[in-house]
Order: C-alpha cells, then structure tokens, then sequence
C-alpha cells in the first residue's frame, strides 16, 4: 500500500487546480462604484422580468390602476430563493403601505439590472394609462433582446473557457497517473526539489487559469474591460430607456432628468451634466455633447434636437438608433471573440505549458533517468 505522503501533494493540487477551474463565477452586482451595469438573467423568477412587464401591461389595460396593477400581479418566487425582481416589488409595497406615493416608493426602491426599464416606464407615465401600457410592452421587448444579447455573449466564448479548463486540470491529471503507474514517480515526488518543482508547477497553472480566464470573460463582454464595446452598450441602454420613457408619456428633456437621477449609475454623470447645462439656459444641442463627443453620441444629440424642431415622432426614431447601437456593439463583440486565439496565446505559453512541463512531465522524467542510471 502507497504511503499517503507520496500522493498527498500532488491529489492536493489537482484538487485545488480543479477547484478553481470548475468553481461557477461569482455573482456580479451593480455597483455605484464601479458604475458597471451586469443585468441579472430575466429567467431569475419563473415569470422573468420581461414577462412581469407584460403581466403588468395588461393588468393596467383591463382599467386596473398602476397601484393595483402591481399588488395584484406579485411576483412569485421558490421559498428558498430570493430575486431582485421580488426585493423591489416588496420594496415598493412598504413605501406604499407607509402612506408614500407609487413615483416616491419607486425612487426610493433600489433597482438593479433589467429592472431599470419597469421603473422607467411606471415613473414617466403620470397618470396617462394608454401611455404606460405601451411604456410597459417596449420594456418588456427589450428586456428580451438584451437577454438575447447575454446569452449570444456567454455562450460565445465557451469553447475558450473549456480549453483553459481543459489544460489548467491536465498536469495534475497526468501526474496522478504518473503515481499509480510509476514506482520511480512515487519514490521521486517525496524529494525537496521535486516538491519545489510541482510546487512552482501549480503556481503557474492557477496564474495560467485565471489569466486566460480573465481574456475569455473581456473577450465575450462580461467584464465591461473593453472601452468600445463598453461605450456602446451604455449608449444603447440610454437609448432604449429614453424610448421607454418617450413611449410611457414623457419628454425627452424629462426622461432624461428621471433618469440622471434614479437610472444607472453608468448613465447618471453624463446625463447629471445635460440637466445643470439645461439649468443654466443652454440649448438642447450644446447641453446634449455632455453625452459625449464621439459619433455615436453626436447622433444621439441630434436625433433628439431635431425631433424636437420638426415635431417628428420620437419614440421610432429612438428605437432605431438603439437597434442600430445594439448591432455595432455585437460586431464590436464578434471581433473581440475572433481575437481570442491570440490573446489566449500569452497565458498558454508563459503560465499553462510550463505548468505541463513542471507537473506532469518533469516528475516522470526525472523517474526515468533515475531508472536509467541504476541500469548502467
């Protein structure tokens, strides 16, 4: 029978390296901070978020008020689960319960990911329920591209993140191997400089892992690190909550002051800066470049300044441009995923291959010559 030393190490770190490469992410969250937007998956409830927006749409088209609407269309959730969706309803019915009004019990309910476009929707309309409802439907559309547009992402780098994982638990695989089948890797394993050896091995196959896996989550857009893939998904979500807006029964100019102060807190500095530029008696247009002075920003701004000339509907045109900056910014994707072979390449030879060559065939191959030299 083996003695545990000799394969205690190594069944430690296969153990640790597999532990690390098969370990589910951790939960991102909205962080004003950070000013990342991560929405959560619209399928957290068995409703979903979308789904809750139509529920709430047609609660309020039977003549149901939009207080009565959303106490009688609760989201129901598992006993043992919890979701944002069921934290802001319940937040808004104690602000409610409290004697608030629904807009102040919204703003003061904390919103996180999709959410945003319920809010929207339920503070711009004022009263008018036509308007609300189409407010609502719009809202639960997009909910539904943009989960669309997650699942495209995650799924598209998940060729990269199974090899990273691939390579990152096949050194400790090998070596396991290696000590069931080699007496000479058994004797071996137990000397210092091989324990430095596999020791060092480790080390780089855990720096391998999470360095490729960091390029994976930049390169399919879960980590928000790529400046232009970042700016134009901002830019969409702007835009597709200034249409929601629009659509429930509010201006542009308003929408825009709702949203600096109760939207994302990605959106909320640019847009703060329009508003004082407002305050302070400038145009439209000049107030409008605090959005940004790339093109797709300047679009924005004129799309709105002459909308508002020319009395054209808006909420249309604001569904294009969004439709328009969603599918740049899946290009944008597209290409950071045809570059990921490439940007995978460093991790792999500095971290990944050395690992291979320290772990898995240093141990049996100084075995070997050790079983040369007792020949001679």
């Amino acid at each position: 029978m083996w003695p545990i030393a000799l394969i205690a190490e190594p069944s430690l770190i296969g153990i640790l390296i597999a532990r690390l490469a098969f370990a589910p992410p951790a939960s991102r969250r909205i962080t004003e901070e950070s000013g990342t937007v991560v929405p959560p998956s619209t399928s957290e409830t068995p409703a979903g978020i979308a789904d809750y927006a139509e529920d709430l749409a047609r609660c309020i088209a039977t003549g149901l008020s939009p207080i009565a609407a959303l106490r009688s269309s609760r989201p129901i959730t598992g006993s043992n689960r919890r979701s944002a969706l069921n934290d802001w309803w319940e937040g808004i019915e104690r602000g409610l319960a409290t004697g608030g009004t629904l807009d102040n019990s919204i703003r003061v309910t904390p919103t996180t990911g999709d959410l945003d476009v319920i809010t929207v929707s339920l503070l711009s309309a004022r009263g008018d329920t036509a308007a609300l409802v189409d407010g609502l439907r719009q809202a639960a559309a997009v909910v539904r591209s943009r989960e669309d547009v997650r699942r495209r992402r995650r799924s598209s780098a998940a060729q990269a993140v199974l090899s990273a994982r691939v390579m990152t638990v096949l050194p400790p695989v090998v070596l396991l191997g290696a000590l069931a089948l080699s007496p000479g890797v058994r004797s071996g394993v137990t000397d210092l400089p091989m324990i430095m050896v596999i020791a060092l091995g480790a080390a780089l196959d855990v720096i391998g892992w999470r360095w490729m896996r960091s390029v994976a989550s930049r390169g399919s857009g879960r980590t928000g690190a790529r400046r232009g893939v970042d700016r134009e998904d901002s830019l969409a979500l702007l835009v597709e909550l200034l249409a929601i807006g629009v659509r429930s029964g509010s201006a542009a100019v308003e929408t825009i002051r709702l949203l600096a102060a109760v939207g994302p807190p990605v959106l909320r500095a640019s847009l703060s800066r329009v508003c004082e530029a407002v305050d302070r008696g400038e145009r439209l247009d000049t107030a409008l470049a605090g959005l940004g002075t790339d093109r797709r920003a300047r679009r924005l701004a004129a799309l709105l300044v002459d909308c508002s000339r020319d009395g054209s509907p808006l909420a249309p045109a604001l569904d294009h441009l969004a439709d328009d900056l969603r599918s740049e910014a899946r290009r944008l994707h597209h290409t950071a995923i045809g570059e990921l072979p490439v940007r995978l390449t460093p991790p792999l030879v500095l971290c990944t291959l050395p690992a291979v060559v320290l772990i898995a065939i240093a141990p049996v191959a100084v075995a070997a010559l050790r079983a040369v030299r007792a020949d001679l």
